[in-house]
């Protein structure tokens, strides 16, 4: 593409950004703006096809590591990387709200702390959550990852930080990939084992929070499921 063309295209995307704003953009959009303004001699818009092209959609685009875009014909490693953190600031933007969190002595506040967490997630993780006797937060961490839509716990690795953190009380919290918020089977069997073993080693379960991209859950608030915490 000319540098002629390059400018009015810029021109034409800046000023779509400035009268729709980013509600009015698809994302393919919002990315070929992203990258005109942030690398000004790529061919935004050539980079942009190519991954609908490739990828099809959003939710697949999000997935590619920066090492894996680089290889696809026409993307050059600096966009590659851009569009790569580009995918990820808005992920630690969400986890730095957690510092402003210390204490989660309601289901509101432990819901809001959970979906910092977990919600901009592209793959279902579990995280777990240890507090002290004032529901203080005293660690919070990740301790699986799936493939997809699937993750395993180690009980191992729980009896590890509760060895080393010896909270009060931990509360479990994990994202669905798909839009349902409903407790599989297997996220019942989880709760429950979980809370067993938690119980052994000293420590209490106090909830189980599942989230989806835009909503969460407290499996303790629930009347189907809160038999489980009341043991």
């Amino acid at each position: 593409m000319a540098d002629i063309e390059k400018s009015e295209l810029r021109k034409k995307l800046k000023a779509d950004f400035v009268a729709n704003g980013f509600d009015g953009l698809s994302y393919w959009q919002a990315l070929e703006n992203a990258l005109c303004a942030s690398l000004p001699r790529c061919d935004a818009k050539a980079i942009t096809d190519t991954l609908s092209e490739k990828y099809v959609s959003v939710e697949n685009t999000k997935k590619i590591p920066a090492l894996q875009m680089i290889k696809v014909d026409g993307i050059h490693p600096t966009a590659a990387i851009y569009i790569s953190l580009l995918q990820r600031v808005p992920q630690r933007i969400m986890l730095g709200k957690n510092r402003k969190i210390r204490f989660l002595t309601t289901t509101d506040r432990t819901l809001e702390y959970a979906k910092n967490m977990l919600s901009l997630q592209e793959i279902e993780r579990v995280a777990m959550i240890c507090l002290d006797e004032r529901k203080r937060v005293v660690n919070a961490q990740y301790i699986a990852k799936g493939e997809e839509s699937h993750a395993s716990v180690s009980p191992s690795l729980i009896t590890q930080i509760m060895t080393i953190y010896k909270p009060k009380y931990v509360i479990m919290a994990h994202n669905h990939i798909c839009e349902s918020l409903e407790p599989s089977h297997s996220d019942v069997s989880f709760t429950i084992n979980t809370r067993k073993l938690i119980g052994r080693l000293g420590g209490e379960l106090t909830d189980h929070i599942i989230v989806n991209k835009d909503d969460a859950i407290s499996m303790a608030s629930n009347t189907d499921f809160s038999f489980i915490f009341n043991q």
